[in-house]
Protein backbone atom coordinates (compact mmCIF):
# COMPACT_ATOMS: atom_id res chain seq x y z
CA UNK A 1 0.00 0.00 0.00
CA UNK A 2 1.35 3.42 -0.79
CA UNK A 3 5.04 3.18 -1.65
CA UNK A 4 5.63 -0.53 -2.12
CA UNK A 5 8.17 -2.20 0.12
CA UNK A 6 10.14 -5.15 -1.19
CA UNK A 7 10.53 -7.41 1.81
CA UNK A 8 10.99 -11.12 2.45
CA UNK A 9 11.98 -11.05 6.10
CA UNK A 10 10.09 -10.81 9.37
CA UNK A 11 10.15 -7.64 11.45
CA UNK A 12 10.15 -8.40 15.19
CA UNK A 13 8.40 -6.26 17.80
CA UNK A 14 11.71 -5.16 19.32
CA UNK A 15 13.10 -4.02 15.98
CA UNK A 16 10.25 -2.18 14.28
CA UNK A 17 11.16 -0.82 10.87
CA UNK A 18 11.48 3.01 10.85
CA UNK A 19 8.08 4.48 10.07
CA UNK A 20 6.40 7.86 10.49
CA UNK A 21 8.06 10.05 13.15
CA UNK A 22 6.60 9.47 16.61
CA UNK A 23 3.92 12.01 17.24
CA UNK A 24 5.37 13.25 20.50
CA UNK A 25 8.88 13.74 19.06
CA UNK A 26 7.43 15.44 16.00
CA UNK A 27 5.54 17.90 18.15
CA UNK A 28 8.66 18.72 20.18
CA UNK A 29 10.66 19.39 17.00
CA UNK A 30 7.86 21.57 15.70
CA UNK A 31 7.73 23.59 18.87
CA UNK A 32 4.42 22.37 20.25
CA UNK A 33 3.86 21.22 23.79
CA UNK A 34 5.39 17.93 24.92
CA UNK A 35 2.93 15.02 25.32
CA UNK A 36 1.05 14.67 28.55
CA UNK A 37 1.44 11.45 30.54
CA UNK A 38 -0.57 8.55 29.15
CA UNK A 39 -4.32 8.96 29.49
CA UNK A 40 -7.31 7.26 27.88
CA UNK A 41 -7.04 7.85 24.14
CA UNK A 42 -10.66 8.82 23.58
CA UNK A 43 -10.52 11.52 26.25
CA UNK A 44 -7.37 13.03 24.75
CA UNK A 45 -8.52 12.92 21.15
CA UNK A 46 -10.05 16.37 20.70
CA UNK A 47 -7.24 18.15 22.55
CA UNK A 48 -4.58 16.21 20.68
CA UNK A 49 -6.03 17.09 17.29
CA UNK A 50 -6.44 20.74 18.27
CA UNK A 51 -2.84 20.99 19.49
CA UNK A 52 -1.23 19.13 16.61
CA UNK A 53 0.60 21.37 14.10
CA UNK A 54 -0.72 21.22 10.52
CA UNK A 55 0.91 18.57 8.38
CA UNK A 56 1.91 16.26 11.21
CA UNK A 57 0.33 12.86 11.54
CA UNK A 58 0.57 10.69 14.61
CA UNK A 59 -0.38 7.11 15.30
CA UNK A 60 -3.75 5.64 14.45
CA UNK A 61 -5.50 4.46 17.62
CA UNK A 62 -8.66 2.35 17.63
CA UNK A 63 -10.23 2.35 21.06
CA UNK A 64 -13.37 1.48 23.05
CA UNK A 65 -13.95 -1.75 21.14
CA UNK A 66 -13.98 -5.52 21.50
CA UNK A 67 -10.71 -6.43 19.79
CA UNK A 68 -10.28 -10.18 19.31
CA UNK A 69 -6.49 -10.41 19.03
CA UNK A 70 -6.14 -14.15 18.21
CA UNK A 71 -2.87 -13.99 20.16
CA UNK A 72 -1.65 -17.19 21.89
CA UNK A 73 -4.02 -16.53 24.80
CA UNK A 74 -6.99 -15.42 22.66
CA UNK A 75 -6.98 -12.11 24.51
CA UNK A 76 -9.82 -9.66 23.91
CA UNK A 77 -8.79 -6.05 24.51
CA UNK A 78 -10.26 -2.60 23.97
CA UNK A 79 -7.57 -0.69 22.05
CA UNK A 80 -4.88 -1.01 19.42
CA UNK A 81 -2.18 1.44 18.33
CA UNK A 82 -0.91 1.49 14.73
CA UNK A 83 2.24 3.29 13.54
CA UNK A 84 2.81 3.30 9.82
CA UNK A 85 2.01 -0.20 8.57
CA UNK A 86 2.64 -1.92 11.93
CA UNK A 87 0.80 -2.60 15.16
CA UNK A 88 2.80 -1.15 18.07
CA UNK A 89 0.42 -1.88 20.92
CA UNK A 90 -2.71 -3.81 21.76
CA UNK A 91 -4.35 -3.78 25.20
CA UNK A 92 -6.78 -1.98 27.43
CA UNK A 93 -4.56 1.10 27.68
CA UNK A 94 -2.26 1.89 24.75
CA UNK A 95 -1.68 5.44 25.99
CA UNK A 96 -2.19 8.69 24.09
CA UNK A 97 0.07 11.20 22.40
CA UNK A 98 -0.46 14.55 20.78
CA UNK A 99 -1.31 14.17 17.12
CA UNK A 100 -2.84 10.72 17.60
CA UNK A 101 -5.69 9.96 15.20
CA UNK A 102 -8.26 8.33 17.46
CA UNK A 103 -11.21 6.26 16.26
CA UNK A 104 -13.87 5.50 18.88
CA UNK A 105 -15.16 2.02 18.00
CA UNK A 106 -18.22 2.47 20.22
CA UNK A 107 -18.09 -1.17 21.30
CA UNK A 108 -17.69 -2.69 17.84
CA UNK A 109 -15.87 -6.00 17.33
CA UNK A 110 -12.49 -6.03 15.60
CA UNK A 111 -10.71 -9.10 14.21
CA UNK A 112 -7.43 -9.61 12.39
CA UNK A 113 -7.58 -9.37 8.61
CA UNK A 114 -9.30 -12.49 7.30
CA UNK A 115 -7.38 -14.89 5.07
CA UNK A 116 -8.39 -17.55 2.54
CA UNK A 117 -6.01 -20.52 2.57
CA UNK A 118 -6.78 -21.67 -0.97
CA UNK A 119 -8.85 -19.88 -3.57
CA UNK A 120 -8.75 -19.41 -7.32
CA UNK A 121 -9.17 -15.70 -6.81
CA UNK A 122 -7.56 -14.48 -10.02
CA UNK A 123 -9.63 -16.60 -12.37
CA UNK A 124 -12.78 -15.65 -10.41
CA UNK A 125 -11.77 -12.00 -10.71
CA UNK A 126 -11.13 -12.11 -14.44
CA UNK A 127 -14.36 -13.72 -15.65
CA UNK A 128 -16.26 -11.69 -18.26
CA UNK A 129 -18.87 -9.05 -17.64
CA UNK A 130 -19.82 -7.01 -14.61
CA UNK A 131 -19.74 -9.66 -11.91
CA UNK A 132 -22.05 -9.98 -8.94
CA UNK A 133 -20.52 -11.38 -5.76
CA UNK A 134 -22.27 -12.62 -2.65
CA UNK A 135 -24.77 -14.91 -4.36
CA UNK A 136 -23.90 -17.60 -1.80
CA UNK A 137 -25.89 -15.77 0.88
CA UNK A 138 -29.05 -15.29 -1.20
CA UNK A 139 -32.01 -17.30 0.08
CA UNK A 140 -34.66 -16.43 -2.50
CA UNK A 141 -35.16 -15.44 -6.14
CA UNK A 142 -36.21 -12.00 -4.90
CA UNK A 143 -32.80 -11.52 -3.29
CA UNK A 144 -31.08 -12.53 -6.54
CA UNK A 145 -33.26 -10.03 -8.40
CA UNK A 146 -32.31 -7.31 -5.93
CA UNK A 147 -28.60 -7.98 -6.48
CA UNK A 148 -29.07 -7.79 -10.24
CA UNK A 149 -31.17 -4.61 -10.07
CA UNK A 150 -28.58 -2.96 -7.84
CA UNK A 151 -25.83 -3.85 -10.32
CA UNK A 152 -27.87 -2.63 -13.27
CA UNK A 153 -28.47 0.74 -11.62
CA UNK A 154 -24.80 1.64 -12.01
CA UNK A 155 -24.40 0.53 -15.63
CA UNK A 156 -25.52 2.01 -18.98
CA UNK A 157 -28.37 0.14 -20.68
CA UNK A 158 -27.62 -2.34 -23.44
CA UNK A 159 -27.42 -0.86 -26.91
CA UNK A 160 -27.00 -2.08 -30.46
CA UNK A 161 -23.25 -2.31 -29.86
CA UNK A 162 -23.66 -4.79 -26.96
CA UNK A 163 -20.55 -6.87 -26.27
CA UNK A 164 -19.93 -9.80 -23.98
CA UNK A 165 -18.06 -7.64 -21.52
CA UNK A 166 -21.20 -5.50 -21.03
CA UNK A 167 -23.24 -8.34 -19.49
CA UNK A 168 -24.21 -8.51 -15.84
CA UNK A 169 -22.86 -11.91 -14.83
CA UNK A 170 -23.24 -14.27 -11.90
CA UNK A 171 -20.56 -16.94 -12.31
CA UNK A 172 -20.10 -18.09 -8.73
CA UNK A 173 -20.85 -21.39 -7.05
CA UNK A 174 -24.53 -21.55 -6.15
CA UNK A 175 -27.18 -24.21 -5.74
CA UNK A 176 -30.87 -23.77 -6.67
CA UNK A 177 -31.72 -25.48 -3.37
CA UNK A 178 -30.39 -22.47 -1.46
CA UNK A 179 -33.34 -20.42 -2.74
CA UNK A 180 -36.74 -20.83 -1.12
CA UNK A 181 -38.12 -21.69 -4.58
CA UNK A 182 -35.53 -24.51 -5.01
CA UNK A 183 -34.86 -23.49 -8.61
CA UNK A 184 -32.89 -21.04 -10.71
CA UNK A 185 -34.42 -17.70 -11.74
CA UNK A 186 -36.38 -17.70 -14.97
CA UNK A 187 -35.89 -15.53 -18.06
CA UNK A 188 -38.93 -13.49 -17.01
CA UNK A 189 -37.56 -12.94 -13.50
CA UNK A 190 -34.20 -11.82 -14.87
CA UNK A 191 -36.03 -9.46 -17.25
CA UNK A 192 -37.96 -8.04 -14.32
CA UNK A 193 -34.72 -7.38 -12.43
CA UNK A 194 -32.84 -5.86 -15.39
CA UNK A 195 -35.17 -5.07 -18.31
CA UNK A 196 -32.56 -2.93 -20.07
CA UNK A 197 -29.44 -5.02 -19.47
CA UNK A 198 -28.09 -8.37 -20.62
CA UNK A 199 -27.81 -10.93 -17.82
CA UNK A 200 -26.07 -14.32 -17.77
CA UNK A 201 -26.19 -16.51 -14.68
CA UNK A 202 -24.26 -19.79 -14.52
CA UNK A 203 -23.32 -21.97 -11.58
CA UNK A 204 -19.58 -22.69 -11.47
CA UNK A 205 -18.45 -24.87 -13.13
CA UNK A 206 -21.16 -26.91 -14.90
CA UNK A 207 -24.34 -24.92 -14.50
CA UNK A 208 -27.25 -24.53 -14.29
CA UNK A 209 -27.31 -21.53 -16.62
CA UNK A 210 -29.97 -19.01 -17.63
CA UNK A 211 -30.10 -15.69 -19.44
CA UNK A 212 -32.69 -12.96 -19.99
CA UNK A 213 -34.29 -11.70 -23.20
CA UNK A 214 -31.47 -9.36 -24.21
CA UNK A 215 -28.91 -12.05 -23.47
CA UNK A 216 -30.94 -14.66 -25.37
CA UNK A 217 -30.95 -12.52 -28.51
CA UNK A 218 -27.19 -11.93 -28.19
CA UNK A 219 -26.36 -15.62 -27.84
CA UNK A 220 -28.72 -16.73 -30.59
CA UNK A 221 -27.08 -14.26 -32.97
CA UNK A 222 -23.85 -16.12 -32.22
CA UNK A 223 -25.47 -19.46 -33.09
CA UNK A 224 -25.89 -20.65 -29.49
CA UNK A 225 -29.12 -22.45 -28.64
CA UNK A 226 -31.14 -20.94 -25.79
CA UNK A 227 -34.48 -22.29 -24.61
CA UNK A 228 -37.63 -20.19 -24.69
CA UNK A 229 -37.34 -20.02 -20.90
CA UNK A 230 -33.79 -18.64 -21.14
CA UNK A 231 -32.18 -21.90 -20.00
CA UNK A 232 -28.91 -22.99 -21.63
CA UNK A 233 -28.26 -26.71 -21.57
CA UNK A 234 -25.47 -28.15 -19.45
CA UNK A 235 -23.86 -31.53 -19.01
CA UNK A 236 -21.83 -32.39 -15.89
CA UNK A 237 -18.11 -32.69 -16.60
CA UNK A 238 -18.58 -31.55 -20.21
CA UNK A 239 -17.07 -28.26 -21.37
CA UNK A 240 -18.85 -27.81 -24.70
CA UNK A 241 -22.43 -27.42 -23.52
CA UNK A 242 -24.59 -24.53 -24.71
CA UNK A 243 -23.89 -22.84 -21.38
CA UNK A 244 -20.13 -23.11 -21.85
CA UNK A 245 -20.40 -21.87 -25.42
CA UNK A 246 -22.24 -18.82 -24.10
CA UNK A 247 -19.52 -18.27 -21.51
CA UNK A 248 -16.78 -18.48 -24.14
CA UNK A 249 -18.67 -16.00 -26.33
CA UNK A 250 -18.66 -13.48 -23.49
CA UNK A 251 -14.98 -14.14 -22.92
CA UNK A 252 -14.11 -13.23 -26.53
CA UNK A 253 -14.78 -9.55 -25.79
CA UNK A 254 -13.07 -9.46 -22.39
CA UNK A 255 -9.83 -7.47 -22.88
CA UNK A 256 -6.96 -7.15 -20.42
CA UNK A 257 -8.39 -3.78 -19.35
CA UNK A 258 -11.75 -5.45 -18.73
CA UNK A 259 -10.00 -8.12 -16.67
CA UNK A 260 -8.26 -5.47 -14.59
CA UNK A 261 -11.66 -3.83 -14.04
CA UNK A 262 -13.07 -7.17 -12.91
CA UNK A 263 -10.18 -7.67 -10.49
CA UNK A 264 -10.76 -4.22 -9.03
CA UNK A 265 -14.41 -5.14 -8.51
CA UNK A 266 -13.66 -8.43 -6.76
CA UNK A 267 -11.18 -6.61 -4.52
CA UNK A 268 -13.87 -4.06 -3.63
CA UNK A 269 -16.17 -6.87 -2.56
CA UNK A 270 -13.33 -8.53 -0.63
CA UNK A 271 -12.64 -5.28 1.21
CA UNK A 272 -16.34 -5.07 2.09
CA UNK A 273 -16.42 -8.55 3.64
CA UNK A 274 -13.09 -8.25 5.46
CA UNK A 275 -11.00 -10.58 3.27
CA UNK A 276 -7.47 -9.17 3.35
CA UNK A 277 -5.18 -12.01 2.21
CA UNK A 278 -5.66 -14.78 -0.37
CA UNK A 279 -3.40 -17.74 -0.97
CA UNK A 280 -3.99 -17.84 -4.71
CA UNK A 281 -4.37 -21.37 -6.07
CA UNK A 282 -3.57 -20.64 -9.71
CA UNK A 283 -4.15 -23.29 -12.32
CA UNK A 284 -7.49 -24.51 -13.51
CA UNK A 285 -9.42 -26.62 -15.94
CA UNK A 286 -11.48 -25.84 -19.07
CA UNK A 287 -14.57 -23.67 -19.07
CA UNK A 288 -15.20 -21.20 -16.28
CA UNK A 289 -12.22 -22.63 -14.41
CA UNK A 290 -9.67 -21.85 -17.12
CA UNK A 291 -6.45 -20.13 -16.05
CA UNK A 292 -3.24 -19.90 -18.05
CA UNK A 293 -0.26 -20.12 -15.68
CA UNK A 294 1.95 -18.26 -18.17
CA UNK A 295 -0.34 -15.41 -19.27
CA UNK A 296 -3.15 -14.88 -16.80
CA UNK A 297 -1.01 -13.27 -14.12
CA UNK A 298 -0.56 -10.25 -16.41
CA UNK A 299 -3.63 -8.27 -15.20
CA UNK A 300 -2.83 -8.68 -11.50
CA UNK A 301 0.85 -7.89 -12.06
CA UNK A 302 -0.18 -4.70 -13.84
CA UNK A 303 -2.37 -3.68 -10.91
CA UNK A 304 0.43 -4.55 -8.48
CA UNK A 305 2.97 -2.40 -10.33
CA UNK A 306 0.52 0.50 -10.28
CA UNK A 307 -0.09 0.08 -6.53
CA UNK A 308 -3.76 -0.78 -7.04
CA UNK A 309 -3.94 -3.99 -5.02
CA UNK A 310 -6.15 -3.79 -1.93
CA UNK A 311 -5.96 -7.51 -1.10
CA UNK A 312 -2.72 -9.32 -0.30
CA UNK A 313 -2.07 -12.15 -2.79
CA UNK A 314 0.28 -15.09 -2.32
CA UNK A 315 0.70 -16.96 -5.60
CA UNK A 316 1.02 -20.75 -5.64
CA UNK A 317 2.26 -21.96 -9.02
CA UNK A 318 0.79 -25.07 -10.59
CA UNK A 319 3.10 -27.12 -12.81
CA UNK A 320 1.06 -30.17 -13.89
CA UNK A 321 3.81 -32.78 -14.08
CA UNK A 322 2.90 -36.31 -15.22
CA UNK A 323 4.81 -39.53 -15.66
CA UNK A 324 4.71 -38.86 -19.43
CA UNK A 325 5.76 -35.20 -19.41
CA UNK A 326 8.31 -35.42 -16.62
CA UNK A 327 9.37 -32.67 -14.25
CA UNK A 328 10.93 -30.18 -16.66
CA UNK A 329 8.26 -27.54 -16.09
CA UNK A 330 8.76 -27.72 -12.33
CA UNK A 331 12.53 -27.62 -12.60
CA UNK A 332 12.26 -24.61 -14.89
CA UNK A 333 10.05 -22.82 -12.38
CA UNK A 334 12.48 -23.17 -9.49
CA UNK A 335 15.47 -22.40 -11.73
CA UNK A 336 13.97 -19.21 -13.11
CA UNK A 337 11.86 -17.84 -10.24
CA UNK A 338 13.23 -16.24 -7.10
CA UNK A 339 11.41 -17.85 -4.19
CA UNK A 340 9.35 -15.33 -2.17
CA UNK A 341 10.04 -12.59 -4.70
CA UNK A 342 7.57 -9.74 -4.28
CA UNK A 343 6.39 -7.53 -1.45
CA UNK A 344 3.73 -7.42 1.24
CA UNK A 345 0.94 -7.13 -1.33
CA UNK A 346 1.98 -9.72 -3.94
CA UNK A 347 4.58 -12.45 -3.93
CA UNK A 348 5.21 -15.93 -5.30
CA UNK A 349 5.37 -18.31 -2.34
CA UNK A 350 5.54 -21.84 -3.74
CA UNK A 351 3.71 -24.65 -5.53
CA UNK A 352 0.00 -25.19 -5.12
CA UNK A 353 -2.59 -27.83 -5.72
CA UNK A 354 -1.80 -29.74 -8.93
CA UNK A 355 1.97 -29.73 -8.86
CA UNK A 356 1.57 -33.18 -10.32
CA UNK A 357 -1.38 -33.65 -12.69
CA UNK A 358 -3.63 -35.34 -12.40
CA UNK A 359 -4.52 -36.91 -9.12
CA UNK A 360 -7.25 -39.17 -10.50
CA UNK A 361 -6.02 -41.58 -11.73
CA UNK A 362 -3.20 -40.90 -9.36
CA UNK A 363 0.34 -40.61 -10.69
CA UNK A 364 3.16 -42.87 -9.43
CA UNK A 365 4.52 -42.29 -5.92
CA UNK A 366 8.01 -41.86 -7.40
CA UNK A 367 6.87 -38.84 -9.42
CA UNK A 368 5.50 -37.10 -6.33
CA UNK A 369 8.75 -37.80 -4.49
CA UNK A 370 10.80 -36.35 -7.35
CA UNK A 371 8.64 -33.24 -7.59
CA UNK A 372 8.50 -32.62 -3.84
CA UNK A 373 12.28 -33.08 -3.63
CA UNK A 374 12.80 -30.31 -6.19
CA UNK A 375 10.62 -28.01 -4.09
CA UNK A 376 12.30 -28.97 -0.80
CA UNK A 377 15.82 -28.40 -2.20
CA UNK A 378 14.90 -24.77 -2.96
CA UNK A 379 12.75 -24.17 0.13
CA UNK A 380 9.47 -23.81 -1.78
CA UNK A 381 6.08 -24.22 -0.16
CA UNK A 382 4.01 -27.22 -1.26
CA UNK A 383 0.23 -27.14 -0.92
CA UNK A 384 -0.92 -30.43 -2.41
CA UNK A 385 -4.49 -31.11 -3.62
CA UNK A 386 -5.42 -34.29 -1.73
CA UNK A 387 -8.95 -35.63 -1.33
CA UNK A 388 -9.56 -39.35 -1.03
CA UNK A 389 -7.88 -42.24 0.77
CA UNK A 390 -5.53 -43.15 -2.07
CA UNK A 391 -4.38 -39.58 -2.62
CA UNK A 392 -3.90 -38.85 1.07
CA UNK A 393 -1.80 -42.00 1.52
CA UNK A 394 0.34 -41.35 -1.56
CA UNK A 395 1.00 -37.71 -0.78
CA UNK A 396 1.74 -38.32 2.89
CA UNK A 397 4.14 -41.12 2.00
CA UNK A 398 5.90 -38.86 -0.50
CA UNK A 399 6.24 -36.18 2.20
CA UNK A 400 7.78 -38.76 4.50
CA UNK A 401 10.32 -39.94 1.93
CA UNK A 402 11.41 -36.39 1.10
CA UNK A 403 11.60 -35.57 4.81
CA UNK A 404 14.35 -38.20 5.25
CA UNK A 405 16.67 -35.94 3.22
CA UNK A 406 15.12 -32.49 3.50
CA UNK A 407 13.15 -31.88 6.72
CA UNK A 408 9.86 -30.27 5.78
CA UNK A 409 8.69 -28.99 9.17
CA UNK A 410 10.12 -25.51 8.61
CA UNK A 411 8.61 -25.36 5.10
CA UNK A 412 5.00 -25.56 6.33
CA UNK A 413 3.80 -27.95 3.65
CA UNK A 414 0.17 -29.01 3.72
CA UNK A 415 -2.44 -31.25 2.14
CA UNK A 416 -5.45 -29.33 0.84
CA UNK A 417 -9.17 -30.31 0.74
CA UNK A 418 -8.71 -33.55 2.81
CA UNK A 419 -12.30 -34.78 2.56
CA UNK A 420 -11.50 -38.30 3.80
CA UNK A 421 -8.60 -37.65 6.15
CA UNK A 422 -8.40 -39.90 9.22
CA UNK A 423 -6.52 -40.06 12.51
CA UNK A 424 -3.69 -42.16 11.06
CA UNK A 425 -2.83 -39.68 8.30
CA UNK A 426 -3.17 -36.78 10.73
CA UNK A 427 -0.74 -38.41 13.13
CA UNK A 428 1.80 -38.88 10.35
CA UNK A 429 1.41 -35.28 9.17
CA UNK A 430 1.87 -34.10 12.75
CA UNK A 431 5.11 -36.07 13.04
CA UNK A 432 6.36 -34.32 9.88
CA UNK A 433 5.31 -30.86 11.03
CA UNK A 434 2.96 -30.56 8.03
CA UNK A 435 -0.55 -29.14 8.14
CA UNK A 436 -3.94 -29.40 6.48
CA UNK A 437 -5.83 -26.75 4.54
CA UNK A 438 -9.60 -27.29 4.69
CA UNK A 439 -12.20 -25.76 2.38
CA UNK A 440 -16.00 -25.81 2.26
CA UNK A 441 -16.83 -27.87 -0.82
CA UNK A 442 -19.95 -29.25 0.86
CA UNK A 443 -21.39 -25.87 1.78
CA UNK A 444 -23.76 -26.22 -1.18
CA UNK A 445 -24.33 -29.85 -0.30
CA UNK A 446 -23.87 -31.53 -3.66
CA UNK A 447 -20.23 -31.00 -4.61
CA UNK A 448 -19.01 -34.52 -5.38
CA UNK A 449 -15.50 -34.36 -3.92
CA UNK A 450 -14.54 -37.43 -1.94
CA UNK A 451 -16.28 -38.57 1.21
CA UNK A 452 -18.19 -36.04 3.29
CA UNK A 453 -15.75 -33.66 4.93
CA UNK A 454 -13.44 -32.12 5.94
CA UNK A 455 -13.74 -33.42 9.51
CA UNK A 456 -12.94 -30.10 11.20
CA UNK A 457 -13.13 -31.26 14.82
CA UNK A 458 -11.01 -34.35 14.14
CA UNK A 459 -8.34 -32.27 12.38
CA UNK A 460 -8.24 -29.66 15.12
CA UNK A 461 -7.94 -32.20 17.91
CA UNK A 462 -5.04 -33.93 16.13
CA UNK A 463 -2.85 -30.89 16.80
CA UNK A 464 -1.77 -30.30 13.19
CA UNK A 465 -2.09 -26.78 11.83
CA UNK A 466 -5.63 -26.24 10.54
CA UNK A 467 -6.25 -23.42 8.08
CA UNK A 468 -9.51 -22.41 6.44
CA UNK A 469 -10.78 -21.17 3.12
CA UNK A 470 -13.24 -21.76 0.32
CA UNK A 471 -11.47 -22.94 -2.87
CA UNK A 472 -13.89 -21.71 -5.58
CA UNK A 473 -16.97 -21.65 -3.37
CA UNK A 474 -17.23 -18.29 -1.57
CA UNK A 475 -15.44 -14.97 -1.18
CA UNK A 476 -16.83 -13.92 2.18
CA UNK A 477 -14.97 -15.53 5.09
CA UNK A 478 -18.20 -15.53 7.06
CA UNK A 479 -19.57 -18.22 4.74
CA UNK A 480 -16.89 -20.73 5.74
CA UNK A 481 -16.94 -19.57 9.35
CA UNK A 482 -20.67 -20.35 9.33
CA UNK A 483 -20.14 -23.77 7.73
CA UNK A 484 -17.27 -24.71 10.06
CA UNK A 485 -19.16 -23.73 13.21
CA UNK A 486 -22.60 -25.13 12.29
CA UNK A 487 -21.85 -27.86 9.75
CA UNK A 488 -24.78 -26.56 7.70
CA UNK A 489 -25.18 -26.26 3.95
CA UNK A 490 -26.45 -23.17 2.14
CA UNK A 491 -29.98 -24.56 2.52
CA UNK A 492 -29.69 -25.45 6.20
CA UNK A 493 -28.86 -29.18 6.17
CA UNK A 494 -26.47 -29.87 9.13
CA UNK A 495 -24.40 -32.44 7.22
CA UNK A 496 -21.19 -31.77 9.19
CA UNK A 497 -22.66 -30.78 12.55
CA UNK A 498 -20.79 -33.55 14.36
CA UNK A 499 -17.47 -32.08 13.16
CA UNK A 500 -18.31 -28.44 13.94
CA UNK A 501 -15.78 -26.31 15.83
CA UNK A 502 -16.17 -23.17 17.96
CA UNK A 503 -16.18 -19.65 16.56
CA UNK A 504 -12.81 -18.85 18.10
CA UNK A 505 -11.32 -22.04 16.65
CA UNK A 506 -12.70 -21.24 13.21
CA UNK A 507 -11.47 -17.65 13.43
CA UNK A 508 -7.98 -18.84 14.36
CA UNK A 509 -7.94 -21.21 11.37
CA UNK A 510 -8.96 -18.28 9.14
CA UNK A 511 -6.24 -15.98 10.48
CA UNK A 512 -3.24 -17.56 12.19
CA UNK A 513 -3.82 -20.94 10.54
CA UNK A 514 -3.54 -19.49 7.05
CA UNK A 515 -0.68 -17.16 8.01
CA UNK A 516 1.19 -20.34 9.02
CA UNK A 517 0.48 -21.84 5.60
CA UNK A 518 2.25 -18.91 3.94
CA UNK A 519 5.19 -18.80 6.41
CA UNK A 520 3.85 -15.46 7.63
CA UNK A 521 2.75 -16.23 11.17
CA UNK A 522 5.27 -13.64 12.42
CA UNK A 523 3.79 -10.98 10.13
CA UNK A 524 0.06 -11.61 9.88
CA UNK A 525 -2.82 -13.45 11.50
CA UNK A 526 -3.19 -11.73 14.87
CA UNK A 527 -3.37 -8.29 16.42
CA UNK A 528 -0.01 -8.15 18.19
CA UNK A 529 2.84 -5.66 18.41
CA UNK A 530 5.24 -5.85 15.48
CA UNK A 531 2.81 -7.41 13.02
CA UNK A 532 1.43 -5.81 9.89
CA UNK A 533 -1.66 -3.79 10.75
CA UNK A 534 -4.43 -5.73 9.00
CA UNK A 535 -7.69 -5.29 10.94
CA UNK A 536 -11.39 -5.51 10.22
CA UNK A 537 -14.10 -3.74 12.20
CA UNK A 538 -17.25 -5.83 11.94
CA UNK A 539 -20.90 -4.95 11.44
CA UNK A 540 -21.94 -7.35 14.24
CA UNK A 541 -20.43 -9.18 17.21
CA UNK A 542 -18.91 -12.30 15.68
CA UNK A 543 -18.85 -14.14 19.02
CA UNK A 544 -22.52 -13.70 19.93
CA UNK A 545 -24.57 -13.04 16.78
CA UNK A 546 -27.15 -15.80 16.10
CA UNK A 547 -25.70 -18.48 13.84
CA UNK A 548 -28.02 -17.73 10.92
CA UNK A 549 -26.80 -14.12 10.98
CA UNK A 550 -23.14 -15.12 10.75
CA UNK A 551 -23.21 -15.17 6.94
CA UNK A 552 -24.49 -11.59 6.84
CA UNK A 553 -21.59 -10.05 8.77
CA UNK A 554 -19.57 -7.55 6.78
CA UNK A 555 -16.89 -4.98 7.48
CA UNK A 556 -17.59 -1.38 8.40
CA UNK A 557 -13.87 -0.55 8.23
CA UNK A 558 -11.07 -2.58 6.62
CA UNK A 559 -7.45 -1.63 7.27
CA UNK A 560 -4.51 -3.24 5.44
CA UNK A 561 -0.98 -2.29 6.39
CA UNK A 562 -2.25 0.60 8.51
CA UNK A 563 -4.21 2.13 5.60
CA UNK A 564 -7.96 2.24 5.23
CA UNK A 565 -9.00 0.39 2.07
CA UNK A 566 -12.74 0.39 2.80
CA UNK A 567 -15.19 2.29 4.98
CA UNK A 568 -18.96 1.98 4.87
CA UNK A 569 -19.17 5.50 6.31
CA UNK A 570 -20.74 4.53 9.64
CA UNK A 571 -17.54 4.76 11.68
CA UNK A 572 -15.22 6.91 9.59
CA UNK A 573 -16.26 9.49 7.00
CA UNK A 574 -13.76 9.26 4.14
CA UNK A 575 -15.39 12.08 2.23
CA UNK A 576 -17.53 9.93 -0.06
CA UNK A 577 -21.26 9.65 -0.38
CA UNK A 578 -21.83 6.23 1.10
CA UNK A 579 -19.09 3.60 1.07
CA UNK A 580 -15.49 4.57 0.28
CA UNK A 581 -12.92 2.31 -1.39
CA UNK A 582 -9.24 2.86 -2.01
CA UNK A 583 -9.81 2.64 -5.75
CA UNK A 584 -6.93 4.64 -7.14
CA UNK A 585 -3.18 4.80 -6.40
CA UNK A 586 -2.41 7.36 -3.74
CA UNK A 587 -6.00 7.65 -2.54
CA UNK A 588 -6.26 7.94 1.23
CA UNK A 589 -9.06 8.17 3.73
CA UNK A 590 -8.41 11.20 5.96
CA UNK A 591 -8.65 10.27 9.62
Amino acid sequence: MGARRIRTWSTKPDAIRPGPILAGVACVLAGCDAPEPAQPAAAASAAAIASCPPGLQGDLVLTNGQIITVDPGDAIVTSVRIRGDRIVGAGNDVGSQLCDRVVDLDGRTVVPGMQNNHMHYLRAGMRPGHGIYGIETATSIAEVQALIAERAAGLPPAGDDLEGTDFITILNVWNPRQFAESRAPTLAELDEAAPNHAVFMMGYAFGPAVTNSIGKAFFEAAGIVVGDDGVLSVQPFEFDSNAHQAYFRLLEDHTIEDRKRSLREIMRYSNRVGLTTVLEGGGGFPGTGAFDEYRDYDPVLSLWRDDELTVRLRAHIQAWATADTGVEAIQARVDNTFNMLGDDMFKVVGFGENIVWETTPIQPLELFVEVFTIAAERGWLVHQHSIDVEELETHTRAFEIVNETYPVADLHWNLSHVQEIDAGILERLGALGAGVAAQIHYYHGNFAMGDLGPPYRTILESGVNLSAGSDATALSPFIWLYHMTTGKTSYGDPILADEAITRMEALRATTMGTAWDALEEDELGSIESGKLADLVVLSADYLTVPEEALRQIESVLTIIGGEVVYSDGSLIDCGAEGAWYRDTPGATCPI
